[in-house]
């Protein structure tokens, strides 16, 4: 595995040991914050736009305990996460 760019999937296992990948998660390289592309393909070229492109995950503070997951929906707003986590 590469430690710099590391990936992770998932798998649902069928009666008789058949795996089928679901999801696929590729950690960025070069990202101030721990940044994950989440896919249904394990494939490093799907861009952010593609169809097989479920969103990216990201870390919002510096100790990597709080994660916001994106999509192409409306953008992430800090002070609402403020608010939720009292």
């Amino acid at each position: 595995m590469n430690k710099m760019n590391p990936t992770f999937e998932l798998y649902l296992e069928k009666g008789g040991g058949e795996k089928i990948q679901i999801l696929c998660a590729q950690k960025k390289k070069f990202t101030i914050n721990n940044y994950y592309m989440i896919q249904l393909e394990n494939d490093k070229n799907i861009s952010r736009n593609s169809s097989k492109c479920l969103g990216k995950l990201r870390a919002i503070n510096n100790e990597k305990d709080k994660y916001v997951l994106y999509d192409n929906g409306d953008a992430w707003d800090s002070k609402e996460m403020e608010r939720t986590d009292e």
